[in-house]
């Protein structure tokens, strides 16, 4: 067993949840009134930090999401493991 998986574009990588992941924000979208969109962009801005910490916020943000979504187009998913199944319980599992 290695660390380091064998990195490869594949038809069952982890990309597919990726698209599920966005899709599960953006169809819901399509369905609300103007009131409850305007809400819902509301909601999902980031909250009235100092500038500093906003600036760093979304630096961050701009760092680690290109990273994790060409992670996510080579990592090969390993169907009927363990991790598989813990992963999938907790990407499934609505935020509190």
């Amino acid at each position: 067993m290695s660390l380091m998986p064998a990195f490869k574009i594949g038809i069952w990588n982890a990309w597919i949840l990726q698209v599920i992941f966005y899709l599960s924000m953006f169809i819901p979208n399509l369905f609300l009134d103007k009131e409850a969109k305007e809400k819902s962009k509301r909601m999902s801005q980031f909250p009235p930090f100092k500038k500093t910490a906003n600036i760093l916020a979304v630096s961050t943000h701009a760092i680690i999401m290109p990273i994790v979504l060409i992670y996510s187009i080579f990592l090969p998913l390993k169907i009927g493991t363990a991790w598989l199944y813990a992963g999938l319980i907790i990407f499934a599992c609505p935020e509190a």
